[in-house]
């Protein structure tokens, strides 16, 4: 009987060990390829290919991210940093993320854009984070239907290129106690879309380039 316990206690740590594994969020991949399988498309398009200098959230390489959501049935969009190695200080000009949007209901790429900052950066007041200067590249791979919060009505994405400017500038439309000499030192985001031409010319007065290949 004494063996039988000691044989009991011994099983009950695994047990629970696969019991904690099997509550943890719940992912699988999504049923389109999105990752290194599509580098010779991006070539061919022109976005960064996606190499062993990025990862991406959590527990997942750049090989093998999940993305589907088992709790809330959604599929995520794909946030790819630069592993710490290869990051540099965000006052420091530098391409800094790759972003892609899937569907949340079928798991399918929406778009695929490179973001590339200045390393100019302030303080967002209504934001409650930094706003950076910065420059994204995006590739709508075929149209879709977006709901706008200015309009409050559903839009229509075109299918091709997007050149999108982020920057921050003065706000003075803040009520605050601060002394009324600071009160111009509160910053909101400005976004611009630009043509090529025009963003290609920012990315080099940052002496950056757009692509890793």
């Amino acid at each position: 009987m004494v063996r039988n316990n000691m044989i009991i206690k011994k099983l009950i740590v695994p047990l629970l060990f696969i019991t904690f594994l099997s509550c943890l969020e719940e992912k699988e991949p999504a049923p389109y390829l999105y990752k290194i399988e599509l580098n010779p498309m991006r070539k061919q398009l022109g976005l960064r290919i996606i190499d062993t200098m990025f990862y991406s959230s959590g527990r997942y390489d750049y090989k093998s991210m999940s993305t589907f959501d088992k709790v809330n049935k959604v599929y995520g969009s794909s946030y790819m940093k630069l592993k710490h190695k290869y990051r540099r200080s965000k006052s420091e000009s530098a391409f800094f993320e790759k972003f892609i949007k899937l569907d949340k209901k079928t798991g399918k790429p929406q778009f695929e854009e490179d973001r590339h900052r200045s390393g100019l950066y302030k303080y967002g007041f209504n934001e409650g984070g930094n706003i950076l200067e910065s420059l994204s590249f995006r590739y709508v791979f075929e149209d879709y239907r977006s709901y706008d919060f200015k309009s409050k009505d559903s839009i229509l994405v075109s299918k091709g290129w997007y050149y999108i400017y982020e920057y921050p500038i003065v706000t003075t439309e803040v009520t605050s106690n601060r002394p009324e000499k600071d009160k111009n030192g509160y910053w909101e985001r400005k976004t611009e879309q630009l043509n090529e031409k025009q963003a290609d010319s920012i990315l080099y007065s940052w002496d950056l380039k757009r692509l890793n290949y």
